[in-house]
């Protein structure tokens, strides 16, 4: 109970330009996958979208750029800070991680 009234709280405290990156994100993702957006740290909006610098899941950072309507968005990802690497979602452990640099080196 007092989990789901933190999580509740949170919700209640976002600021409208963290609710539009959090309504995009989830746009994208699968019925029931999270959100991997921990914190919007900086926001920025113009006529086309919005550029926004996230702090994820593992406390790393991004910056998405958002073009066009909720619903038909085009997105771009930059990853930055000290870990650069791609994250998915697992969903056999039902949580986000990074790529490992056994798999980036795979693919290489």
């Amino acid at each position: 109970m007092v989990e789901a009234q933190l999580s509740l709280d949170l919700v209640q405290t976002l600021s409208p330009d963290e609710e539009t990156v959090h309504a995009y994100v989830l746009d994208i993702l699968p019925k029931g996958v999270p959100s991997y957006v921990r914190k919007v740290s900086w926001f920025f909006r113009d006529r086309r979208g919005f550029t926004a610098d996230l702090v994820v899941f593992d406390g790393g950072t991004c910056r998405i750029r958002v073009e066009g309507p909720l619903g038909a968005g085009c997105y771009t990802w930059a990853n930055f800070g000290a870990d650069r690497r791609p994250f998915h979602w697992n969903r056999r452990r039902r949580r986000w991680e990074r790529v490992t640099e056994e798999a980036l080196d795979a693919q290489a």
